[in-house]
């Protein structure tokens, strides 16, 4: 007051803004504020100059920091005390019911613990931007207190917390409302009661029982928070992973299944952070059904193989990555299609044969048809014949997946004979036209087969150029991973593509539009300029054509004088989208254009 009088004396004048009024009250008043920041409508009194890049004070004291040294500046007998809390220019306000977890009967300037200048332990709980106040607390039960709002809760602590209820459903017990602290409580969901699925969580979980969980997430949105009881994660003493931005490959953490795929598993850690667990390193064996091994709600150790922080999207394993070291990554890397290598069974299903390579301990895998080059019968049969521990020799490695550390095998004998006679490319550079090549069915498609040779270098098998009556059977009467031979009809080096065909070249071939006889005759004027003779035109050779009428479904083209031809509209685009006009689908193509 001493400084009041002071700094305000009677009869001076003085700057303020109204800021409230009293209607009811018998003499005629209003309420002034003579503060800075209220006068000058600033939004903090740390900012008299009002810059853009001012600070409000509870960047530098946020709401719920406890401060060890509060100084007590002012005593407000009956109201509070005016404490000092370290951030120039702010004070905090302790409200006389909040000075001690006991009822205060009164407060005094220079006597009793609370005089001016005494030093006590405080937790700020609030700031009002209007008086320009923290607005703080002595009790020492708000001080322990774990979290004063959900903001203070970080996924990924662990707390305590008692049970308040259980939520009950058709099926039982499928949730735990657990309270953390005074107004804060969050949700155990059924499958994060703990590593091992409970036949009864009711006579484990009591009401009033006491508890220790770990924050898996918040929704300040919603004001919610979830739970775990899981031990595997409570007490795990590895860093818990809450945001992408900090976790890189090689990390290690637990983390528990949500959702199984056919293709993997889907792990949530803590926040919003996920990964994905592909199906191939779930184990060091083969895994064929994720579900036969595994559940959602299951904690597993993982460690971070990829991670792509801009899609905040990662890759888990729970391989061993110490089992899978620098000696087998250099086999792996040395391992090339198309070299032959042993290995002895190490484990069999109806489908895959998983071998262990003789030399390097690498895992492989054989499928059944691959056993031979006769029907799937008679690789079954053989497949019956083998035995774990059995050793396999002339096996040939298809494909080497590095990244997935998957090798795969083929003891086909007209693959293995094909390599030795250099007719199973593993790359487009080997590929010529007119070549005899060896391979085997990846796919069967409406329009024709897709064909593998090494390191899934592809050929398309036309069904146009399947043997005699192929086209009428179901599926080309084909069959995935059947041996296939072949010659290569055509080779697009632009679009590194080539066609085959398992069809024998004819010595003639007849062409509507040609007079005369259906023998090999010269070319006058051909539009490509390369080909001289009938014969030139193969199948699935690029030429050149000139157009000499546009149909509604047809394009009439000339390729040499005397020799026409017909590009039908299926043939025209390589997809519906390049279609501008659907009624008109040729209105781009004109008379005497030359095309390709």
């Amino acid at each position: 007051s001493k400084d009041l009088n002071v700094k305000y004396t009677p009869g001076s004048k003085i700057k303020g803004r109204i800021i409230c009024t009293f209607p009811t009250a018998e003499e005629r008043k209003v309420g002034v504020s003579l503060l800075n920041h209220i006068i000058n409508l600033i939004r903090s009194p740390l900012d008299p100059e009002a810059k853009d890049d001012f600070k409000i004070p509870t960047d530098i004291l946020p709401i719920s920091s406890i401060v060890q040294e509060a100084r007590v500046a002012r005593v407000k007998p009956g109201a509070g005390l005016f404490v000092d809390v370290g951030v120039k220019g702010v004070r905090g306000y302790v409200h006389i019911s909040m000075v001690s977890d006991r009822k205060t009967e009164s407060l005094e300037q220079s006597t009793g613990p609370y005089k001016v200048g005494s030093l006590h332990k405080a937790r700020v709980i609030g700031y009002n931007a209007m008086d320009g106040l923290f607005i703080a607390s002595l009790q020492p039960k708000i001080i322990t207190q774990p979290f004063l709002r959900l903001e203070d809760a970080k996924a990924g602590e662990r707390v305590t917390g008692k049970i308040e209820r259980l939520l009950i459903s058709e099926k039982g017990v499928n949730g735990i409302i657990v309270s953390i602290s005074e107004g804060i409580s969050g949700l155990v969901p059924d499958m994060h009661f703990s590593d091992i699925h409970l036949q009864h969580p009711e006579k484990k979980f009591r009401v009033g029982g006491l508890v220790t969980a770990r924050i898996l997430s918040t929704n300040l949105e919603k004001r919610h928070m979830r739970l775990t009881l899981k031990k595997s994660l409570v007490n795990s003493e590895a860093e818990t992973w809450s945001s992408y931005d900090d976790l890189k490959p090689g990390l290690e953490a637990p983390g528990t299944i949500i959702n199984i795929l056919s293709t993997g598993a889907v792990v949530q850690f803590y926040g919003s952070v996920r990964g994905f667990l592909p199906v191939s390193e779930m184990s060091e064996s083969y895994i064929e059904d994720p579900r036969q091994h595994f559940r959602e709600g299951q904690a597993v150790n993982v460690h971070i193989t990829s991670i792509n922080l801009a899609d905040r999207r990662m890759t888990v394993s729970c391989k061993d990555p110490e089992i899978f070291g620098r000696a087998q990554q250099e086999a792996l890397r040395n391992i090339a299609p198309g070299s032959a290598v042993t290995g002895t069974i190490s484990e069999k299903t109806n489908e895959k044969i998983i071998l262990e390579l003789e030399g390097c301990g690498l895992k492989a895998f054989l499928a059944v048809e691959h056993l031979g080059d006769g029907s799937a019968q008679k690789c079954q049969i053989s497949s019956n014949r083998l035995r774990v521990g059995q050793t396999m020799k002339d096996l040939l490695v298809l494909n080497v997946q590095e990244s997935k550390k998957l090798i795969y095998l083929t003891s086909k004998p007209s693959l293995f004979k094909a390599a030795e006679a250099g007719q199973l490319p593993k790359a487009f550079a080997e590929v010529s036209e007119g070549a005899e090549v060896q391979g085997y069915v990846s796919n069967i498609t409406s329009i024709g087969i897709y064909v593998y040779f090494l390191d899934k270098l592809t050929g398309l098998l036309l069904k146009a150029h399947l043997p005699d009556g192929a086209a009428q059977l179901p599926d080309f009467g084909m069959r995935r991973n059947q041996s296939v031979s072949a010659r290569v009809l055509s080779v697009d080096h632009e679009q590194q593509r080539f066609l085959l065909t398992m069809r024998e070249p004819e010595a003639t071939v007849q062409h509507a539009g040609i007079s005369g006889s259906s023998s090999v005759s010269e070319l006058s004027n051909p539009l490509d300029g390369v080909s001289q003779s009938i014969n030139d035109f193969t199948f699935g050779k690029l030429t050149k054509a000139k157009i000499i009428s546009v149909k509604g479904t047809q394009l009439n083209v000339q390729l040499a004088d005397r020799v026409q031809g017909r590009v039908d509209v299926s043939e025209a685009f390589d997809s519906l989208e390049g279609i501008k006009d659907r009624k008109h689908p040729l209105k781009t193509f004109q008379p005497n254009q030359v095309i390709q």
